[in-house]
């Protein structure tokens, strides 16, 4: 069993980008069935998820070449994404 799954009714990754230097993976998942995706980014040499979770994504995200940086598509109220937003690494939603 999917350690992430675990008691979960559903639960998908959409997608999922290394980062250009090796160190991260950014991954977003479906909970519960309802496509309203979550981005969360793992450290490749720990295991660990870092701090930075972003709400409501449409798919995955791609990162900057110093891999400080993610860009993604944002969600509008009627489900569909229509803005690219970026995050820094380290710094709130």
């Amino acid at each position: 069993e999917n350690a992430l799954a675990r008691g979960r009714r559903a639960f998908s990754v959409a997608e999922t980008a290394i980062s250009p230097d090796h160190k991260l993976l950014a991954y977003s998942v479906d909970a519960d069935g309802a496509e309203h995706n979550t981005l969360k980014v793992r450290d490749l040499t720990t295991g660990q998820d870092l701090a930075d979770t972003i709400p409501e994504v449409r798919g995955g995200a791609v990162w900057s070449k110093d891999s400080r940086w993610l860009f993604y598509v944002g969600r509008d109220p009627s489900k569909w994404g229509q803005k690219v937003f970026r995050h820094r690494l380290g710094t709130p939603t």
